[in-house]
């Protein structure tokens, strides 16, 4: 009778272990808050940087991913699903090949960016993840985040606070299973190694509208304006006033860029009055005008410069006196203008901002040559 039936047999179960199960390492240090492990093991030479690992005692489906390998010694982030509170060094794990990440590479790679949920508010329906260093998360990224039995939903960033990202949870049927260490993959909007965002910025809403208020110092081109001005400020009995004005303004959210665009109404009233004299001229522009954030991470926060441009016109009104009412008014033709500025903006919500702005106007009408220079006060809601 021949034995290498049998002999064939034991060879397969002694393999068996091997094609399942069949890696064991011994746990010789760990960072629980992080879910690295380090093992070491006689199993290491049939390992690679980003290869995915099956993990036994460690919780239900718990897997892995082999981040460094060196002297026998590897380095394992475990998976978020993965029970850590009864790991122990010196515990033997068992562990079985998964599918090698694309992503992983030695030192470095989109495994250096591990997402979780790092604190819940169910009362604001938001989450808040931690933004690893080297990292960039934009306003409107989206994850995927996952619940403890696999079912996920997609979040959204809402706003970007220092090193914590708060994530829309409206749209999660699992809210009141959401905790903190729950995995987040990521889906767009982060970047590492300060590239650019994917998109920069997104704001929550469609369109604003924009107002503002502030003080005008025009200055006149054309000599009868001149002349008008300086013999008005010279005379002690005669108060001045100049204000400049945005009164109306719609911008949009530009999709890939922290700025808005849209059109304004700018006015500039430059006033004076005595006992017996009125006089006051106006400068009207309308047009496309632009807003540009440096700051990537906030909407609508910080340092920006503005520009606009447009279809201008010019008017002077006086009233010779102010009893009998005789009133001349001289309206200029239509011409052109441009604004260009900037300042600092302070957002107390995506919804409500409030910037302080020193901006520059020319506009040209015909013989009528004025520049303008303004700091206002706008709000945008």
């Amino acid at each position: 009778m021949s034995f290498k039936p049998f002999i064939a047999i034991l060879v397969f179960l002694a393999m068996a272990p091997t094609w399942g199960w069949g890696l064991e390492f011994n746990v010789s240090n760990m960072k629980l808050e992080k879910k690295l492990i380090i093992v070491k093991g006689g199993n290491a030479d049939q390992l690679e940087v980003g290869d995915g690992l099956n993990i036994s005692s460690l919780g239900g489906q718990c897997s892995g991913q082999v981040n460094k390998i060196k002297d026998g010694s590897v380095l394992i982030k475990l998976d978020q699903s993965c029970g850590v509170s009864g790991l122990s060094k010196g515990q033997t794990l068992k562990f079985s090949k998964g599918e090698k990440s694309s992503s992983a590479g030695e030192g470095g790679g989109q495994s250096d960016l591990q997402f979780t949920v790092a604190g819940f508010n169910q009362a604001k329906h938001q989450a808040t993840t931690k933004i690893p260093a080297g990292a960039q998360v934009s306003l409107g990224a989206q994850f995927t985040l996952f619940s403890t039995d696999n079912n996920y939903c997609i979040v959204s960033v809402v706003q970007v606070k220092g090193k914590l990202a708060y994530l829309d949870t409206r749209k999660c049927n699992f809210e009141y299973e959401i905790r903190a260490g729950l995995r987040l993959e990521v889906r767009s909007g982060v970047a590492q190694n300060g590239k650019d965002y994917e998109p920069t910025a997104k704001a929550k809403e469609n369109m604003y509208f924009i107002f503002g208020a502030g003080m005008a110092q025009p200055s006149y081109a054309s000599t009868a304006q001149k002349t008008s001005v300086e013999s008005l400020k010279s005379n002690s009995q005669v108060s001045h006033s100049a204000i400049a004005l945005d009164l109306l303004g719609v911008y949009f959210p530009m999709k890939k860029k922290p700025a808005l665009w849209g059109f304004v109404f700018n006015v500039v009233r430059d006033s004076y009055s005595g006992d017996s004299i009125k006089f006051e001229m106006y400068q009207f522009q309308i047009g496309p005008s632009l807003y540009y954030f440096f700051n990537k991470r906030k909407f609508a926060r910080g340092p920006f410069l503005r520009g606009d441009v447009g279809g201008a016109r010019f008017t002077q009104t006086a009233v010779t006196s102010s009893t009998t009412g005789g009133t001349t008014s001289q309206p200029s033709g239509t011409g052109f203008g441009v604004l260009a500025g900037g300042g600092y903006s302070f957002n107390f919500s995506d919804q409500f901002t409030l910037s302080a702005q020193l901006n520059y106007a020319y506009r040209s009408m015909g013989e009528i040559k004025v520049s303008t220079l303004s700091a206002t006060l706008n709000v945008m809601f």
